[in-house]
């Protein structure tokens, strides 16, 4: 099978269950990210630096100018330009939309050799941007302490709700757990 990528797009995301929101979101991933660069290339001819040259070109503009100068306008209608009609300043898609952007693309290519369109799934060496750190704030020690003493007003919320109060973190800073640190 000689499919290009949007040959293989329109067939994933037919067969593709999701909510509604999720799906115009990929599908619009699809459109303005995926199809202008690689659509009309034969899935036999992607490989990693494909995919490395399409992600660095997310990291550099999200509207993918071509580096010349232009006016970013209000809105495509005839209008009189103010204010809110700016020169273009270049803006990177954020790392999880760029993350996003290969899992479609790796869903679609999984099934591709699926259905042996493909003998090898040529995303598995692309490298998509590392998932962002997980940034948790746990509550401070007034907090907890407000948050204790609402619910002890609720005897049975404290009676079966399993909590164990001893292991709620506590936003010390040395790693404290529950008020003191563990050995």
């Amino acid at each position: 099978m000689n499919a290009t990528v949007n040959q293989l797009l329109d067939q994933h995301f037919e067969l593709l269950t999701l909510e509604r929101s999720t799906m115009d979101t990929y599908v619009r991933y699809a459109d303005k990210h995926i199809r202008p660069f690689m659509g009309r290339t034969p899935i036999g001819s992607l490989d990693a630096g494909v995919f490395g040259s399409l992600y660095a070109e997310l990291r550099r503009c999200r509207n993918h100018c071509d580096r010349s100068a232009y006016v970013e306008h209000r809105t495509e209608r005839a209008h009189g330009c103010d204010t809110r009609c700016r020169p273009h300043v270049c803006s990177p898609l954020g790392a999880s939309t760029i993350r996003q952007i290969h899992f479609v693309l790796s869903g679609a290519l999984k099934r591709a050799v699926r259905w042996r369109w493909l003998a090898t799934n040529p995303i598995a060496e692309a490298e998509p941007p590392p998932a962002p750190r997980p940034s948790p704030q746990p509550p401070s020690a007034q907090e907890a302490a407000r948050i204790l003493a609402e619910t002890w007003k609720d005897p049975d919320w404290v009676c079966w709700s399993g909590w164990r109060w001893d292991l709620l973190p506590f936003g010390g800073s040395n790693g404290s757990w529950g008020g003191s640190a563990r050995s």
